[in-house]
C-alpha cells in the first residue's frame, strides 16, 4: 500500500526516457556509430531548414581536411561535425551521406586533373613522348597528388551501397582520356580504343597504383608499365627487361624474334 498514489520505479524510468529529449540524447548516442543512417527527426528537426552557404563550405572543407589527413575510411561524421563546430544533424541538411561529402570534393578535383593533363600534354609535340607524358600523369602523378588522396576514392565506392555510386565522372574522364590517346596514335591504331575496353584497363590500374601509393610501391615500377603500355598502344616492339626479384619471376632475353 506505500506504493499508492506514486509511480513505480520502473514507470518512472520509462517516463524519463520516453521524453522526446531524453529520445533524442539516446539517438544521438548510438548514432555516433551508426553514421550512414540518419537519426529519427525531432520535431525541431523536421521544421523547415534554412541552408546556408558558409555553414555548407565549413563542412566541405572540414571533410576534405581530415580526407587528407586520416583517410576516408578513418574520418567519421562525428569528426567532420566536431572539426567544423557544427552537428551531425546539421550535416544531414546539407549532405545525405559522407559519400556524398565526398563525391563533392572529389569530382572538381579530379576534374581539374584531367583538364591540366590535356593543357600539358597539347604542348608535347611527339605523340609518343605525349601519349607516355599522359600514362605517366595519370598512373602516377594524379594518385601521388595530395599524399595520395585518390586512394580516399577507391575506400569510398569499395563499402558503398549500388545506390550510392555514381558513373558520371567515370564516364566523363574516360572520354576525354581516350580523346587525348587517340590522338597519339597512328589512324590503324585506333581500333584498340573501341568498347571502352582500354578504358576499363587503364582505370583499373589507376586505382591500383591509388593503393599501392600507400604501401611505397617504387616509382621505377610504373615507369616500367608506362613504356610498356607505350609500346603496345603504339604497336612496337618490346624491349626485354629483368624484373625485380621482389616479384618472384624474371624476363630473359629479347622480346620479339
Amino acid at each position: 500500500m506505500a506504493l499508492r498514489g506514486k509511480k513505480s520505479i520502473v514507470s518512472r524510468t520509462l517516463g524519463r526516457l520516453s521524453g522526446p529529449t531524453a529520445i533524442g540524447v539516446d539517438r544521438r548516442k548510438h548514432y555516433q556509430y551508426c553514421e550512414e543512417i540518419p537519426p529519427h527527426p525531432t520535431e525541431r528537426e523536421t521544421m523547415p531548414q534554412i541552408k546556408k552557404p558558409a555553414v555548407r563550405d565549413r563542412i566541405l572543407k572540414s571533410a576534405d581536411r581530415l580526407f587528407e589527413k586520416k583517410s576516408y575510411v578513418g574520418t567519421t561524421l562525428a569528426a567532420i561535425a566536431k572539426d567544423s563546430k557544427t552537428s551531425i544533424g546539421s550535416i544531414y541538411i546539407y549532405f545525405s551521406s559522407k559519400i556524398e561529402i565526398f563525391y563533392t570534393l572529389y569530382t572538381p578535383w579530379f576534374r581539374t586533373q584531367i583538364e591540366n593533363l590535356e593543357k600539358s600534354a597539347a604542348k608535347i609535340s611527339s605523340p609518343e613522348e605525349r601519349l607516355r607524358h599522359i600514362l605517366h600523369v595519370f598512373w602516377y602523378e594524379i594518385p601521388t597528388a595530395r599524399k595520395g588522396f585518390s586512394n580516399n576514392l577507391i575506400q569510398a565506392i569499395s563499402g558503398a551501397e549500388p545506390g550510392q555510386r555514381s558513373f558520371d565522372l567515370l564516364w566523363w574522364a574516360s572520354d576525354r582520356l581516350m580523346n587525348l590517346i587517340r590522338a597519339c596514335l597512328p589512324a590503324e591504331r585506333h581500333g584498340i580504343l573501341s568498347g571502352r575496353v582500354l578504358a576499363d584497363i587503364l582505370f583499373m590500374a589507376y586505382g591500383g597504383y591509388s593503393i599501392n601509393y600507400k604501401f611505397g610501391f617504387p616509382h621505377e615500377r610504373i615507369a616500367e608499365a608506362v613504356d610498356l603500355m607505350t609500346a603496345l598502344l603504339l604497336g612496337k616492339p618490346v624491349a626485354a627487361r629483368k624484373l625485380d626479384p621482389m616479384f618472384g619471376y624474371r624476363i630473359d632475353g629479347p622480346a620479339d624474334k
